[in-house]
């Protein structure tokens, strides 16, 4: 019986680390944007899971071969996957994942494989060079995304990216399948609308499917132009515009007149900004949109500072090819070892410079408004490489080295590597310093991986990875199997650890690369109550087997979640967790953290299990995107005797954004804390720019990044949108609000 092993939290651990939000959705150009969307009738077929139009092939049987494996995320063979060929032709891949299709025409080919909970899809060309096809399966809920105007009509044609492409059919339907994500970050367009971005909470049940709508609105046009500080146009300068409420990020490009013009924005407000490679922007207040086209927007710029200098060796002598970032520019040095830079924002500059192994300290420097800097770079052995093996010598492969620091500069960042088949690997160009590195076999670190303290040019580190054990047992609920759950190994229960979802018709798992030492093993999942396993001594290279291990439902909840006419709401989400930031996400990681939740059914009916026999502290909650929010309320025993109604009533919203920022990307926490009940919600933020949705009717405190500014108060009302500016001095922070439709 197939035991497939997927872990969407460790995987989004790394991925934070690596790219930090990577949610702000921007595209280059709205012409180019809309080429993508293509109105219902096209004569091409479309290939959602890569997005890309698909030749019209010659069916008849041609001379090509197709040979391929399929693999799961850890790049492990997944035997007896049913692997179909342009929805024609299907085999099953052997024990090492292998298949091959004989007799194909030349042409591009759709790839999809299949076997349960997995699903994995690819297009490729085949021609004299093509490649072996890698077919990765993911394991997640399918999710159904509907697509409809105003009006409620569906909207076909219209075009959602995720990683892939997918576009809507005649009833505005289009369908992901197995998203390995927590959260399905969606862009939506479709020519005639106002492009957003959207949100969905997925999870991580493979047995659930996720039904999404997205209303567009109609788009409204806007432009104008971009003049610098004397009144004359700016060409090839960069509008970027932020609409707040629905999201959407849109870059375009002014012309030769410096005009300029963008297709999808919609009725809201827009934060406007121009720049180019010379000037930084002036800034604009937020511009209401109407339901009227805006071709008279005026952006102002300004000659920006420049940096220049000379990167040399430590022996004095210029050095070509360094790359330096200083302030917005990316560039090289020349076969002089000169760089320039310009359109640098006044205030302060940081600047980096590598090449290969070289590197310099961070430099922060004072630009004046329009002024010039001329620095002198000088270039270090800075790197740090070595080799990971086990205690017995042998390499490691594919283990995870997570680097923070350095640790006692002006610049401190986050970096990941991953060691080679011979064990090795390779920091290359970091800022001199000293750093800690944390070591991991798997996909992400353990609270028992190694950790070191190493200082720049060490290329002859030897870092031994734990001799390692696994875990085997089986889950049974009411002693029969539970097919969906998940499982870690902890040195310590109480501290919040991301499970490893388990899908497996048997309830077996088995957990890899567990370190030597006394563990417990956690269990959690949607059908019972978390339990602990203490006092498990791992040997290494050992297996060990727990045997059945019983769970049980504990307490339960049940009711249903209807809206302020008393009809029955689908798909809301309920919650019940203690106090601080609702959450909206129905997760493994989520109930290892003490938040049980489920999802109302058609008739908006909730049972909700696992609950523990003491309830104190504990409250109830549901939500839903188009009927809002039931506020919160205590958990008691009798509401475990009875059918809890919980009433969804409109919200409103907040958003703001963070002035006198310093430059580059800062990233904030910002929270809103209700007045009445304590209840708070959150949002971050890299740009400065935030909103915090579905927030209950009253009032509100704010804070931001922990720190409480004054004044806090501010007000929401239902179907409107507060508008706050937090201004950040040296010391402190201010607000103030207002209230829009």
């Amino acid at each position: 019986m197939i035991a497939l092993e997927h872990n969407p939290g460790r995987i989004v651990v790394v991925l934070l680390l690596l790219v930090m939000a990577m949610y702000v959705h921007c595209r280059h150009s709205h012409d180019a944007a809309q080429t993508a969307v293509t109105a219902p009738g096209r004569t091409d077929r479309i290939v959602g899971s890569a997005g890309a139009r698909v030749r019209k092939l010659d069916m008849a049987a041609g001379t090509r071969r197709l040979v391929g494996r399929t693999l799961d995320v850890r790049e492990r063979p997944i035997g007896g996957a049913t692997v179909t060929l342009d929805a024609a032709r299907t085999t099953t891949s052997e024990a090492d994942g292998s298949f091959a299709f004989d007799r194909l025409a030349t042409g591009d080919h759709r790839v999809v494989a299949d076997r349960w909970p997995a699903h994995g899809e690819i297009t490729l060309s085949l021609d004299d060079r093509a490649e072996p096809a890698v077919i990765t399966l993911l394991i997640g809920p399918t999710v159904v995304v509907r697509v409809v105007d105003r009006a409620g009509a569906p909207v076909a044609g219209a075009r959602l990216w995720d990683r892939h492409a997918e576009f809507t059919d005649r009833d505005g339907k289009a369908t992901f399948r197995s998203v390995d994500s927590p959260h399905m970050q969606l862009e939506v367009a479709a020519r005639g609308y106002a492009s957003q971005a959207v949100s969905v909470p997925v999870g991580d049940d493979p047995r659930r499917t996720v039904d999404a709508k997205v209303v567009l609105q109609p788009s409204v046009p806007i432009g104008g132009a971009v003049i610098d500080q004397d009144g004359k146009p700016v060409s090839g300068a960069t509008i970027y515009a932020r609409v707040v409420d629905p999201r959407w990020i849109e870059y375009t490009t002014s012309d030769a007149q410096g005009r300029w013009k963008i297709e999808s924005t919609g009725r809201g407000r827009v934060d406007l900004m121009a720049y180019s490679d010379v000037d930084v922007t002036v800034p604009t207040p937020l511009v209401d949109i109407g339901t009227r086209p805006r071709p008279d927007l005026v952006l102002r710029v300004e000659r920006g500072a420049t940096i220049s200098g000379v990167a040399v060796d430590a022996a004095g002598k210029p050095l070509a090819g360094v790359r330096v970032l200083a302030g917005p520019g990316d560039v090289h040095t020349d076969e002089h070892g000169r760089f320039d830079v310009a359109g640098v924002r006044p205030g302060e500059a940081f600047i980096d410079a590598s090449r290969a192994s070289l590197g310099t300290p961070t430099r922060i420097v004072h630009v004046a408004r329009g002024g010039h800097v001329e620095v002198r770079l000088e270039m270090v052995e800075s790197s740090i490489a070595g080799v990971v093996t086990t205690r017995r010598g042998e390499p490691v492969a594919n283990a995870l080295l997570l680097m923070e620091g350095p640790l006692h500069g002006n610049d401190s960042n986050q970096r990941a590597e991953h060691s080679d088949r011979s064990g090795h690997f390779d920091f290359k160009a970091v800022p001199p310093g000293d750093y800690k590195l944390l070591l991991a076999r798997d996909l992400a670190p353990t609270d028992s991986a190694p950790r070191v303290i190493v200082h720049s040019g060490n290329r002859n580190l030897a870092l031994v990875v734990p001799d390692v054990a696994s875990i085997r047992g089986r889950v049974v609920l009411g002693g029969k199997p539970v097919d969906f759950f998940g499982v870690t190994a902890t040195s310590d229960p109480g501290k919040p650890a991301a499970p490893a979802a388990h899908y497996s018709h048997d309830g077996r798992f088995e957990l890899d690369g567990v370190n030597r030492g006394t563990v417990s093993v956690v269990l959690v999942g949607p059908s019972f109550r978390r339990r602990v396993i203490d006092g498990i001594v791992v040997a290494a290279n050992q297996p060990i087997e727990l045997g059945d291990l019983a769970v049980t439902a504990g307490s339960a909840v049940r009711g249903r979640v209807v809206d302020t006419s008393g009809a029955p709401v689908a798909g809301a989400t309920v919650v019940v967790q203690h106090g601080g930031a609702f959450t909206t996400l129905v997760s493994l990681d989520n109930q290892n953290r003490g938040a049980r939740g489920a999802y109302t059914d058609a008739s908006g009916r909730f049972d909700l299990v696992g609950l523990p026999d003491d309830l104190s502290g504990l409250r109830i909650q549901a939500r839903e995107p188009e009927h809002g929010l039931a506020v919160p309320h205590a958990l008691t025993t009798a509401d475990l005797d009875r059918d809890v109604e919980l009433v969804l009533a409109a919200t409103g919203s907040v958003a703001g954004t963070v002035v006198n920022d310093p430059p580059g990307p800062i990233w904030h926490v910002i929270r809103a804390t209700s007045v009445t009940d304590g209840h708070s919600y959150e949002a971050t933020s890299s740009d400065g720019k935030f909103t915090i949705g579905q927030l209950s009717p009253g009032d509100y405190l704010a804070s931001l990044d922990d720190l409480v500014i004054s004044p806090v108060a501010f007000h929401v009302e239902a179907n409107r949108t507060t508008m706050v500016s937090v201004t950040r001095p040296a010391r402190g922070a201010s607000l103030t609000s207002g209230v829009v439709p």
